[in-house]
């Protein structure tokens, strides 16, 4: 469902939606920033792995929903036709 660029706009403006993405960018930098060794599990490579992905994930997860909150609602919305 396509949503129109008013509906958008209104969205990405109401004051509710500024406090989230306020928030939300705050935990976004707090994983940009976490140091590495914060991954780091001595003597299980495979947990420090573990740590590392997840990081990565929440990294890219936390983008893409502060990308929404900033209105691109790409990865949101079907084509009409699917």
């Amino acid at each position: 469902m396509k949503v129109s660029e008013q509906k958008r706009q209104e969205w990405t403006e109401n004051p509710v939606t500024l406090a989230l993405k306020e928030l939300c960018n705050k935990e976004w930098w707090r994983i940009i920033n976490a140091p590495l060794s914060d991954a780091l599990v001595r003597g299980e490579p495979q947990l420090t792995q573990e740590n590392l992905v997840e990081n990565a994930l929440k990294y890219h997860e936390w983008g893409k929903f502060l990308d929404m909150l900033e209105g691109d609602w790409s990865d949101l919305e079907l084509d009409d036709e699917e």
